[in-house]
């Protein structure tokens, strides 16, 4: 056993190194594999962006920002050369997903960075970025054409050049903030709200250590590109960032006692879609590390859901019967009556009751960390700072009413989840930092994810062909064959992309792919950051020995 230890720490770092890139890999695939981008939430509405883009339309009337789908716009084009009927939808899943891992990648060297900036350790870093590869969130967001990832991508950025500058008193270095923050802000509404009223309240009282001539120009720099970049995408939505529309079910407030409501009986009992909507506080619980609202693994549409290995099944017969169990399916069985909602919800119980109980301990070891590190106890707020906003919103109905009480879904934790995101990696790098067995947490929290997530899988015909199908259209569909083999799915032939559905009505195909319209002020904002992160990138070894 001490030989064990010793080769352990010997090698620890290229281990590590490994785990990390494993998770990236398994992740990354696992997404193309379980789930088709074209079934994530509001994706036909936002497809409009694209349609704008390819000429198919004057204006989205949507009011988002451009910059992520215009990034997805021209993604696509990529494969203009060999789209087609049979494999547009295929192609343009793994068009989003793409897109979307960059940015992902993006957003975890901008963590990495941050982290080192604090002085924590390689090794820690790097368990706590395989752990977030598999973060429920975070899959969400990979998963979703949503902004959201854009985001998450530039938000580290933008905090450690602000905490470089705070350390430095370096103006290049606020002056390098100023373009991600504008991406950030103007993104979307939300991200508006939550990221200014988060800089806000961290870095209020920094605002006074800067020269008053220097704070006019990079007042006057950040007014300018965020008007320029305001005006390029109101022109394109023809609608207001901070008035956005929508349906008739939303045109609701939200009562006070959301905020406090709680019926804990529920949250234990039947932790299932709807039997929460009027609490907060258990929709928080139930979606920070799960699917609540049964749009992603819970989605019965994806992969992800399909042929899920229960380990608790119920069954209405001989309801007087004790629980049993089955060696040969290693299952247990209990008996229930067929009106209880476990028994319509069979196998999912188990799976959302680990999703609060994680939640829980998440915010328990938030807390204990808060009370602990001052250095970043500021981060730890983040989430917060996210709740405050949907729920203030939601309350008074500011800036437009936005609640629907029958689902509330718009307390959805995937609208600050590159907050809960800072959050994490603070706790799980502060958590790893410490002694060889509190690394050892990461082996039973990444196996809870994947049982979160919809892993096992029992096999059928039809399910083993639908994966073997996503996998024509992967990069490195013979390495996922190989693996698929080993695990008894059927032969991949990756030399033909398989139609995966039949369910979207493109006009966007073929010969008819011409070069997307350019956004030019976002692009070049785009390009702009490309310089920014090439010019830290040579001095970082400088900053770091500061």
């Amino acid at each position: 056993m001490y030989k064990i230890f010793e080769i352990f720490d010997k090698y620890k770092e290229h281990l590590i190194l490994l785990i990390y890139l494993l998770t990236l890999y398994l992740s990354r695939e696992i997404c193309l594999l379980m789930f088709n981008s074209f079934d994530s939430p509001d994706f036909e509405k936002y497809f409009d962006y694209i349609r704008y883009f390819y000429s198919e339309s004057e204006e989205t009337k949507l009011s988002q920002g451009s910059l992520y789908y215009a990034l997805q716009s021209w993604a696509i084009y990529f494969y203009s050369d060999s789209i087609g009927e049979d494999n547009f939808i295929g192609l343009i899943n793994k068009s989003v997903q793409n897109v979307n891992l960059v940015l992902f990648l993006i957003s975890q060297i901008g963590f990495y960075n941050l982290l080192r900036y604090f002085k924590f350790n390689k090794n820690s870093i790097l368990l706590t970025l395989s752990l977030l590869n598999f973060f429920p969130l975070t899959i969400a967001l990979r998963i979703s054409m949503k902004t959201e990832i854009l985001v998450l991508s530039f938000l580290p950025w933008l905090i450690l050049f602000i905490e470089i500058f705070l350390k430095t008193k370096k103006y290049i270095y606020l002056y390098m903030s100023i373009p991600l923050l504008s991406i950030i802000l103007l993104s979307k509404g939300s991200s508006l709200a939550i990221v200014g009223l988060f800089l806000l309240i961290v870095y209020i009282n920094k605002i006074k250590l800067i020269e008053k001539k220097q704070f006019i120009v990079l007042s006057i720099f950040f007014i300018v590109i965020s008007s320029l970049i305001y005006t390029e995408d109101s022109n394109i939505n023809n609608n207001d960032l901070l008035t956005p529309s929508h349906e008739e079910k939303y045109d609701n407030t939200a009562p006070f006692s959301v905020i406090y409501k709680l019926e804990i009986k529920n949250l234990v009992n039947t932790p299932f879609k709807h039997n929460l909507s009027n609490s907060f506080i258990g929709i928080t619980l139930l979606d920070t590390f799960g699917d609540y609202f049964d749009l992603y693994w819970n989605n019965d549409a994806s992969n992800f859901f399909k042929n899920r290995k229960q380990l608790i099944v119920y069954n209405s017969e001989n309801i007087k019967i004790l629980p049993t169990y089955n060696s040969q399916l290693k299952q247990i069985t209990v008996y229930s009556s067929a009106s209880d909602p476990n028994y319509t919800n069979s196998g999912d119980f188990l799976r959302d009751s680990f999703s609060w109980i994680l939640t829980l301990l998440f915010y328990l070891l938030l807390f204990k960390l808060f009370r602990k590190k001052a250095q970043y106890k500021k981060y730890l707020i983040a989430p917060f700072v996210g709740m405050l906003v949907l729920l203030f919103t939601s309350i008074s109905g500011f800036p437009v009413n936005n609640y629907d009480p029958m689902v509330s879904d718009t307390y959805k934790a995937f609208y600050y989840s590159y907050m809960v995101i800072i959050a994490f990696i603070f706790i799980f790098s502060e958590l790893f930092d410490g002694s060889f067995f509190k690394k050892l947490y990461f082996v039973p929290i990444l196996l809870i994810f994947l049982f979160i997530l919809g892993f096992p899988k029992v096999h059928s015909n039809e399910f083993d062909n639908k994966v073997v199908q996503m996998n024509t259209y992967s990069e490195l569909c013979e390495v996922n064959d190989f693996l698929l083999k080993t695990l008894d799915y059927p032969d991949t032939d990756c030399s033909e992309q398989i139609n995966i559905t039949n369910k979207l009505e493109a006009k966007i195909i073929g010969s008819d792919l011409k070069k997307p319209r350019l956004n030019i002020i976002n692009l070049l904002n785009a390009f702009l950051t490309i310089f920014i992160f090439g010019y830290y990138f040579y001095n970082r070894k400088k900053i770091f020995n500061e």
